[in-house]
């Protein structure tokens, strides 16, 4: 099910959490302002909070897809060498490589 209240669209958007010495993480930042925008009126929009720990990740997301069904998810993170909006194809684990 891909449509949620008032047949809207379902949207699942993910920011992080705190890690390191980043106590706050700008990508949960920009996410919890979406429910404020414009965004919020043309889809049925759930935001989430993930930790930022790969066992977090691997177990909260595909349980998030599960739960919310979305048409649309969006994962929003942060990289401290990247200059602009960048789309990533999926996370890396610098160790399995």
């Amino acid at each position: 099910m891909a449509e949620g209240a008032e047949g809207k669209p379902k949207v699942l958007v993910t920011g992080f959490g705190p890690f390191g010495l980043h106590q706050i993480n700008t990508s949960w930042v920009a996410v919890e302002e979406l429910p404020n925008t414009e965004l919020a009126d043309e889809v049925d929009l759930v935001i989430k909070e993930i930790p930022v720990e790969y066992t977090a990740v691997d177990k909260e997301v595909p349980a998030l897809w599960n739960e919310v069904k979305p048409k649309l998810c969006v994962h929003v993170g942060v990289h401290g060498l990247a200059d602009s909006i960048q789309l990533e194809m999926c996370g890396h684990k610098p160790w399995l490589q």
